[in-house]
């Protein structure tokens, strides 16, 4: 689980999750961008914790480009995550 000072806990999953509300099946999707905008205000914010360009950083949150292991390894320690959590969102289901 993820915590975000400003909105609380979230939960995240690199698959499909239910919540139960009313009776109503919900089925979200939570996304790598979802979770790195809820641990930093910016792209920007995010490429700099960890080093990189602003560029960089968008380019692998919008999937342009991949990272390579070291990447995610920088990404996972930047987002409070482990690295197989991380992996997760990049590897095909």
């Amino acid at each position: 689980m993820l915590t975000n000072g400003h909105q609380g806990a979230i939960l995240f999953s690199s698959h499909k999750f239910d919540d139960w509300k009313g009776g109503d099946r919900l089925e979200q999707q939570v996304t790598f961008r979802g979770v790195v905008y809820s641990k930093f205000k910016t792209i920007a914010d995010f490429a700099q914790s960890i080093g990189w360009t602003r560029q960089k950083a968008t380019n692998i949150v919008n999937g342009v480009q991949e990272p390579s292991l070291d990447d995610t390894d920088k990404m996972a320690r930047a987002l409070g995550m482990s690295l197989e959590e991380t992996a997760r969102f990049f590897l095909p289901n």
